[in-house]
C-alpha cells in the first residue's frame, strides 16, 4: 500500500511539472539584444563607398568624393555630408551610367596642363547662399576652381538631365579654354549667338520676365535665355535623352544649336574611336 502511494505521488508530481525531470521546457527568456550581423558602421559604409567610387575613377578618369572625403562650403553653396549608404551607392550606379553614354575616354581629355580634370563631390542638402542666385534649393552644380573642375551632387537630385546639364557647363568651361588659346577654333560666342533668331532681345538674367520662349523652338526653356553657357547646357542636356528625336524635329531652331555644338565638340575633343554617330546626335541622326 505505501508503495503504491508513493507511485501515486510521483504521478502527480510528474504531472504537475514540480518533478526533476520537468525542468525547461520552453526556450529561455534572452535578456541581451541579438546583435545584427547585416548592419555596417559608419567606418564600414566610408570604406565600401570609396572602393565603390574607385572603380568609377579607374573606368572613367574622374574623381569621386563621397562621405566625410566631400567639401561642403563652396563659394556661393553650403552643403552636408551624405551619409545614407543605399543613397549614395544608388547615386554611384547612376553616375556610372551617365558617364558610360559619353565616348569612351571623353572624361580624360578634360585633364590638361592647366586643369587636372572634374572631382565629383557627392553631398546632400545643397544650398544656394544666395537666393538671388535663382532659388535657394539646388540639385547640383558645377565650377572652374582654375586647377580642376567640381561638380557637386545632392543625393536626392536623382533626375538624369540635371546631370547631363552640368557636364556640359565642364564640357562647355573646357571648349572656352580651347578657343581662347587657338586662332581656328570653330567655337565663338559670336558663332553660337547668330544662331539665335532676330527677334530675340539677347540673353538676360531676369529670364522670368522674357515670353515662354520654349514655344517657338528655339529654347529648351526661358532658363536657357539666361545666358548663352545656360542656353547650351539645356540644349545638350535634352539631346543626352533618350526618346527626344520627335522633339528635335519639331523644334528645328534647337536642333540647329545642337548640330553647331556637336561640331564644335568634334572640333576640340580627340575623336579617334568615336563611334560615328554620337550619343548627343542620336535624337536628330538615327
Amino acid at each position: 500500500m505505501k508503495k503504491l502511494l508513493c507511485l501515486i505521488v510521483t504521478l502527480l508530481l510528474l504531472l504537475s511539472g514540480c518533478g526533476n525531470e520537468a525542468v525547461e521546457t520552453t526556450a529561455p527568456t534572452i535578456t541581451e539584444p541579438i546583435p545584427e550581423t547585416t548592419a555596417l558602421s559608419s567606418e564600414e559604409n566610408q570604406l565600401l563607398l570609396e572602393q565603390e567610387a574607385q572603380l568609377l575613377e579607374d573606368k572613367y578618369g574622374v574623381v569621386i568624393l563621397v562621405g566625410d572625403q566631400c567639401d561642403t562650403v563652396f563659394s556661393h553653396f553650403t552643403a552636408s555630408y551624405a551619409t545614407d549608404y543605399e543613397k549614395v551607392s544608388g547615386i554611384l550606379k547612376t553616375l556610372d551610367y551617365i558617364l558610360g553614354r559619353y565616348p569612351e575616354g571623353f572624361f580624360r581629355q578634360l585633364c590638361t596642363q592647366e586643369r587636372s580634370g572634374i572631382r565629383i563631390h557627392l553631398i546632400q542638402d545643397l544650398w544656394a547662399n544666395n537666393e538671388d542666385l535663382y532659388g535657394g534649393d539646388y540639385g547640383g552644380f558645377s565650377q572652374d576652381l582654375l586647377d580642376h573642375y567640381i561638380l557637386v551632387l545632392d543625393v536626392d537630385a536623382t533626375w538624369e538631365e540635371l546631370y547631363y546639364h552640368e557636364l556640359t557647363h565642364i564640357i562647355d568651361m573646357h571648349i572656352a579654354m580651347d578657343a581662347a588659346k587657338r586662332e581656328d577654333a570653330l567655337f565663338s560666342e559670336e558663332g553660337w549667338s547668330a544662331l539665335n533668331p532676330d527677334w530675340f532681345p539677347g540673353y538676360a538674367d531676369d529670364y522670368m520676365n522674357l515670353p515662354d520662349l520654349q514655344e517657338d523652338g528655339w529654347f529648351v526653356d526661358p532658363y536657357g535665355a539666361i545666358n548663352p553657357q545656360e542656353d547650351r547646357a539645356q540644349v545638350m542636356a535634352k539631346a543626352m535623352l533618350p526618346n527626344y528625336r520627335i522633339y528635335f524635329n519639331n523644334n528645328q531652331g534647337i536642333r540647329m544649336k545642337m548640330e553647331y555644338y556637336s561640331l564644335v565638340i568634334q572640333d576640340v575633343f580627340d575623336t579617334t574611336g568615336w563611334p560615328e554617330i554620337l550619343p548627343w546626335e542620336e535624337n536628330y541622326k538615327k
